[in-house]
């Protein structure tokens, strides 16, 4: 009797360990994903692009989707808005830009069923940060994954196609000047300095640049572009969430142009004035977050796990494999070519042209940059 009922325990013990496996086998059930801005997820650009995606995938797979927006950006408030999508059930963050950096590195931990994934937030500024609130010896948990892009390279793209189309007098303006804007900047000014140096017309070129505080369409700042259009600026490059509106209204009012960011802007641009939108600077965020979703459904995530990548041209020769690029069936751009523009990917990738990303880096243009005053 005791030899039967020893095997019945190693034959029950043994089943417990299959189905065990076969659990930890199976695929991810019952996702719902908390997008969480910062500002609107309506922004016809950066977070909308992300939501929609999101919300897509939900759709197609039985899930959950919802954007939480924080009450500001603050530590404490992010955490609120952490507890308050945690409450709800939902178990997949995405976060959406630099400014949830802290909270991930406070917080991740004490959601270990949450599955993070930060978009825009890179390795070395989550080490960073982590070092400077002495935290010497932190890892990224295994339950946050994040991505950052190579911004410069399609503000590089942009601003190179603008002056190769013609314009002279171009404009940047960014949002809040958090890395990713700082870098899409960056990019914009070294390709229309690299352009207008191959052109021989580095004297007859002149960059507006300037920040402001908001990622937000504010009367601040389509007043301030009414003002640079009206001083001769052809084209501005409008950088950051929604700010893009006032661009566009200003432009539309003085016939000028308009470069969109991070998705193709063309609907939204074009409908303000036909036409208006030159080209767009993107980074494919669809992309990444479509992919990273479909990881965490077929149960892979723990292949990305404590990871953090920067994305960025990966192909010579076909374009639209990059994470940074021009969209070439939407552009209105007619002396600037899809042959000219991959040439210029293929001298990129190659390594024939180098573009930084760093604001550290001294660079020496040969155009005129007029630096202005963020703008309230």
């Amino acid at each position: 009797m005791r030899k039967i009922c020893v095997s019945s325990l190693l034959i029950l013990l043994i089943m417990c360990a299959v189905i065990s496996c076969k659990k930890e086998e199976q695929p991810l059930q019952q996702l719902r994903i908390a997008v969480i801005t910062t500002s609107s997820v309506n922004d016809k650009s950066y977070n909308q692009d992300a939501y929609e995606v999101a919300c897509e995938f939900a759709a197609k797979h039985n899930a959950a989707c919802k954007n939480f927006v924080t009450a500001g950006v603050q530590t404490d408030v992010i955490a609120d808005t952490f507890s308050h999508a945690a409450s709800e059930r939902y178990n997949v963050f995405i976060l959406m830009g630099y400014a949830f950096i802290k909270s991930l590195i406070m917080s991740a931990a004490k959601y270990p069923d949450v599955i993070f994934v930060g978009i825009d937030i890179n390795d070395l500024d989550i080490y960073t940060l982590a070092e400077n609130l002495g935290l010497t010896s932190y890892k990224i948990p295994k339950n946050v994954y994040c991505c950052s892009f190579h911004e410069h390279f399609a503000g590089f793209l942009a601003g190179y196609a603008a002056v190769r189309e013609g314009y002279t007098h171009l404009g940047f303006i960014g949002g809040k000047a958090v890395p990713a804007v700082v870098r899409y900047g960056l990019g914009y000014v070294q390709g229309i300095n690299l352009a207008a140096l191959e052109m021989g017309i580095t004297e007859d070129v002149i960059v507006e640049y300037a920040y402001s505080k908001s990622f937000e369409e504010t009367d601040s700042i389509t007043e301030e572009m009414r003002q640079w259009f009206s001083d001769g600026v052809e084209v501005v490059f409008p950088c950051g969430g929604g700010i893009w509106g006032s661009a566009a209204k200003a432009a539309a009012e003085y016939d000028r142009r308009i470069i969109g960011v991070d998705t193709d802007q063309s609907e939204v641009i074009n409908a303000y004035k036909s036409d208006m939108c030159l080209t767009s600077a993107e980074k494919n965020i669809g992309r990444s977050v479509r992919y990273m979703l479909e990881k965490i459904q077929d149960n892979q995530f723990g292949d990305f796990g404590g990871k953090a990548e920067t994305l960025g041209m990966v192909s010579a020769d076909d374009p639209d494999l990059n994470f940074l690029q021009l969209p070439t069936d939407t552009w209105t751009m007619k002396k600037f070519t899809q042959d000219d523009y991959r040439q210029l990917v293929r001298r990129i990738v190659n390594g024939e042209i180098i573009v930084s990303g760093s604001a550290d880096e001294k660079q020496n243009y040969s155009v005129t940059l007029n630096i202005r005053k963020t703008v309230k």
